[in-house]
């Protein structure tokens, strides 16, 4: 059963979405280290880790001399960190997160850049078992050489989200609201409530949106029924990640954030 939004009620979403927009270009604190580090609690830590890894990006930085680049650590208008020079970490266990948190943060207040940290555990086993098929792939592509950022494919692979029902590994994922739309808000968790899903904890974004984590994707009885009553902010398009509310899979949540922003 859809959500039934009148014609009027949804011009009056979609004229404050567009204000919002307009007025976009704010700085809003984002600490999440301490309940994030609540969320750490690994099976079988030799093997397993939480992937953190600092990223600065364009859209956040072209006003502050920040260049699009192709090179080792640039791809799709970011700077991604990796483990070899400091900038990415793995994790185990709480306290050794807490313990970056110092680090990570006087490195992002510098270089307004954001922290993120993936929502699932990582296997470094997993990693290491799948990296030769991986680098393979990328030598056939490459007209039969690696690409420099072949360097960097355990942060890669570290980094990659992954979907489907066989990742079971991976439950835990989050509803990504763009806007700060109280109203779109309000609706999301009516839908997400009608639905009986799970919500573990919530976050306001660095632009004032709003990232809503489930903690298992498995638990949901209908989950695809969910994300299609969620595009009724967008006219129940289909637009993936590019809807005002779209679900993140095994994505990465902003453990720390100081950015001066101009967009979600």
């Amino acid at each position: 059963m859809k959500v039934k939004i009148t014609n009027s009620e949804l011009k009056n979403i979609i004229k404050e979405c567009i204000e919002e927009v307009m007025n976009e270009g704010v700085t809003n604190t984002v600490d999440n280290f301490n309940v994030i580090s609540n969320l750490i609690n690994l099976t079988d830590p030799n093997d397993q880790f939480f992937y953190v890894q600092i990223i600065k990006r364009w859209k956040d930085n072209k006003d502050k001399g920040m260049v699009k680049n192709v090179g080792d650590t640039y791809h799709a208008g970011a700077e991604y960190g990796n483990v070899a020079n400091g900038t990415a970490f793995k994790v185990h266990n709480a306290q050794e997160l807490l313990n970056l948190k110092q680090k990570i943060v006087a490195y992002c207040d510098t270089n307004n850049a954001r922290a993120y940290i993936c929502c699932n555990p990582r296997s470094q086993s997993a990693i290491d078992n799948f990296k030769p098929t991986y680098l393979s792939g990328l030598k056939r592509h490459n007209h039969g050489q690696l690409p420099k950022y072949a360097n960097y494919a355990d942060d890669i692979l570290s980094a990659q989200a992954k979907d489907g029902p066989q990742w079971t590994d991976r439950p835990r994922f989050f509803f990504d609201i763009d806007t700060k739309n109280r109203n779109i808000w309000a609706t999301t968790k009516a839908i997400l409530k009608q639905h009986n899903v799970p919500i573990e904890m919530e976050y306001e974004t660095p632009s004032g949106g709003l990232h809503i984590v489930v903690a298992n994707r498995f638990a949901i009885s209908n989950l695809q029924n969910v994300i299609t009553q969620l595009r009724v902010f967008d006219g129940y398009k289909d637009m993936g990640k590019n809807q005002t509310v779209h679900a993140n899979m095994d994505g990465k949540l902003i453990l720390y954030s100081n950015v001066d922003t101009a967009g979600y």
